[in-house]
């Protein structure tokens, strides 16, 4: 078998760069493909790429403002060249694949692609997709979806495949959990929530969350993980050293073990979170960011609520009320919380990669 050439376009956010790079371990293990990322140097591919150990192009690519400003104009200008240069790209890598998993960057080259012949594939994390997958779902081979509900988006001709998100899947063994226990600090057999707001923390979470402590809404039989981000973590470990069962870390590194001790989450409601959600069982939370594209959390959290595995809390003015009110109501019913685990688990694909991997198989074939 000749060696296969794939180019992933994808960035900006975790979001999209982590489902790429996992995509590409795979594609790497298994095809032994050599492998091109084209990403922007705003986005977070530009040092996640590098330490993966993937060659990466960037391109002038950036996003619209929506309020009709001049700056609009280069925005104009760099798409054109992201053009011109995706189709230089394209000519000199000779790709047999292009992968799209969203950010700015995989507009133009996707678009590209297509016109050219070349096949073309989308991975999307959320379950109301972005306006590039929108536009461009019509003539790729096939749409990876995380969730189903994102047929009803795409055009009628689009062929998508539920495949879950292509997350990594470390399991813990149940008797491993009271030595992760004690390494985070916390007392095994005592119930854990677990708080987050992605890697940078957020603000709002972390205030609603020093308030619930302050004000006395945790039971004193709870203990609380909370990852801050980094810009807050020394704030909080000082304000909160004198209470035991409050601990304040700037970053989990290995997040699969902090879900599999945790009863419960309170977190934001991005693609891969969800996923790993998803695929850990657990009930939760959910805050989404109120200013996220397309307003996709809140999208994604509904989503989760509408079967039944989690409760969603709109990020305003009475987010700490509603937060008090809703871990009252989980922390005092484990038939509920149990409830919203099993549907949580519900909704997981396991064999996420293998999905993948198969339709790649498919669509390299039909080409020889």
């Amino acid at each position: 078998m000749k060696e296969r050439r794939v180019i992933i376009a994808g960035g900006g956010t975790g979001g999209h760069v982590y489902p790429a790079l996992n995509i590409a371990e795979e594609l790497r293990r298994r095809w032994s493909a050599e492998i091109l990322f084209l990403g922007t140097r705003r986005g977070m591919e530009a040092r996640l790429v590098p330490d993966h150990g993937f060659e990466i192009d960037y391109l002038p690519v950036q996003g619209f403002d929506r309020r009709y400003t001049l700056k609009n104009l280069k925005t104009i200008w760099n798409l054109m060249l992201s053009l011109e240069q995706g189709r230089q790209v394209l000519k000199s890598f000779k790709p047999d694949l292009v992968i799209g998993t969203g950010g700015f960057v995989m507009g133009p080259v996707l678009w590209a692609a297509q016109r050219m012949g070349i096949p073309t594939v989308i991975q999307e994390q959320n379950s109301y997709p972005g306006l590039t997958t929108r536009l461009l779902a019509g003539k790729a081979k096939v749409v990876f979806a995380a969730f189903s509900e994102i047929r009803r988006y795409l055009p009628h001709q689009a062929k998508v495949l539920r495949t879950g998100n292509p997350i990594n899947r470390v399991k813990v063994q149940p008797e491993l959990k009271p030595e992760i226990c004690t390494a985070f600090g916390l007392k095994p057999n005592r119930f854990i929530l677990l708080v987050f707001g992605g890697s940078q923390g957020a603000q709002s979470i972390n205030k609603t969350t020093a308030r619930l402590i302050e004000e006395n809404y945790l039971p004193e039989d709870i203990q609380l993980l909370w990852q801050t981000g980094f810009k807050d973590a020394e704030f909080y470990k000082q304000r909160f050293a004198a209470d035991e069962r409050i601990h304040v870390v700037p970053f989990i590194s290995r997040m699969n073990q902090a879900y599999a001790v945790a009863d419960l989450a309170m977190c934001r409601s991005g693609a891969m979170t969800i996923s790993e959600l998803i695929a850990a069982g657990l009930p939760a939370i959910l805050i989404p960011y109120p200013f996220a594209a397309d307003n996709h959390q809140f999208k994604n959290a509904k989503n989760l609520a509408e079967q039944k595995a989690a409760l969603v809390i709109r990020d305003n003015d009475g987010v700490f009320d509603n937060v008090s009110a809703a871990l009252g109501l989980l922390i005092e019913n484990p038939d509920r919380r149990k409830s919203m685990a099993a549907a949580m688990a519900a909704l997981d694909v396991p064999d996420t990669m293998e999905r993948i991997m198969e339709t790649l198989d498919e669509i390299m074939e039909s080409r020889i």
